[in-house]
């Protein structure tokens, strides 16, 4: 199944810089996935924590990119990717 992961105006206001597990990534994994498990986001991997099972996804070259700026203090916009999850 394909998931539209969507990172808003609102997930980029309440994420924290510099923070894998806080971030607006994090944030908007977490809304797309409706999970309250524990989310990881790094420049290679995007790791899925909940129920005992770990999913593990390649971060897009986009997410890395935002997730960059974003930590230096550079203005973002909003946007969207897929991630491709296992039913």
């Amino acid at each position: 199944m394909i998931v539209n992961v969507k990172v808003t105006q609102e997930t980029i206001d309440t994420g924290e810089p510099c923070n894998s597990f806080g971030c607006p990534i994090v944030i908007a994994v977490r809304n797309a996935l409706g999970t309250a498990g524990r989310i990881e986001v790094t420049d290679t991997t995007i790791i899925v924590m909940a129920d005992g099972i770990n999913q593990f996804f390649i971060t897009p070259w986009t997410v890395t990119e935002f997730v960059h700026a974003f930590d230096a203090g550079e203005p973002v916009e909003p946007f969207e990717f897929k991630i491709e999850v296992n039913e």
